[in-house]
């Protein structure tokens, strides 16, 4: 490992006087960004925890209850949305693959990221393990440099961790919350589609999240910015994640 460099004050006068690129002091550094229009983007694809291998795979057996189910295996993908436009890039965004066999599509959220990446056929003519669609993802993410392209779209709901549940919406999808005098959607909402306030009365500023996945070649060399369509039913949407509700608004 390199040896770690330091500034001292003495150099301080010394340092280089060039403008640091892209930096914007009139803008708030503690507001949080608006998302990013819902649409299909360019991203780059890593596992989470890539600096910890034997870390990236999460093996779960039991269910809330306790109550042993069939084992399945999930791991946290990391998303950053590059070469859209800069004000489309630099947004990080988090999705769980699982090995877990969905009812009714008979699919696994980790087949919806290996098809886009080109591995459907390997899927097809290999054997229908956990252990297969593990070592495939492996082999996607190698190197840390693949590149995909993912459905992004709003959401917003609030989470209380004394009470364990949901106490306001989830709202999922762009096309869900409200519209300004222009025709365009703000992402601030102060009602869920059940008609229930937000716990604070103020509103809830919308956030990105992963709706599905795409191939780099559907994209066409640029973004597409337009309402994307739901990905699953709405009692098909895909649970959040202990660390996901702790970062809900």
């Amino acid at each position: 490992m390199a040896e770690q460099e330091y500034l001292s004050i003495a150099e301080l006068e010394l340092l280089e006087q060039q403008e640091l690129e892209g930096f914007r002091p009139e803008a708030d550094a503690n507001a949080s960004l608006p998302p990013i229009p819902a649409g299909n983007y360019q991203a780059k694809i890593t596992y989470a925890n890539e600096n910890e291998p034997d870390k990236i795979w999460v093996k779960k057996d039991k269910n809330k209850q306790g109550v042993p189910i069939t084992p399945y295996y999930m791991a946290e993908l990391r998303l950053e949305t590059v070469g859209n436009g800069e004000e489309f890039d630099g947004r990080t965004l988090r999705f769980w693959a699982s090995t877990m066999v969905m009812k009714g599509s008979g699919t696994t959220s980790i087949q919806s990221v290996l098809q886009p990446l080109g591995f459907g056929p390997q899927l097809l003519t290999m054997t229908k393990t956990a252990r297969t669609q593990i070592a495939l993802m492996n082999e996607a993410l190698e190197g840390g440099q693949g590149l995909i392209g993912v459905k992004v779209d709003w959401e917003a709901q609030a989470y209380d961790k004394e009470k364990d549940e949901t106490v306001f919406g989830p709202v999922r999808g762009m096309k869900k919350f409200p519209k300004d005098a222009n025709g365009v959607h703000v992402p601030e909402i102060f009602k869920d589609l059940k008609g229930r306030e937000t716990p604070t009365g103020e509103a809830i500023m919308a956030r990105n999240f992963v709706r599905g996945f795409v191939s780099l070649g559907s994209l066409g060399g640029s973004v597409t910015t337009e309402p994307v369509e739901d990905a699953l039913p709405e009692d098909e949407e895909p649970k959040q994640t202990p660390a996901q509700r702790k970062a809900s608004p």
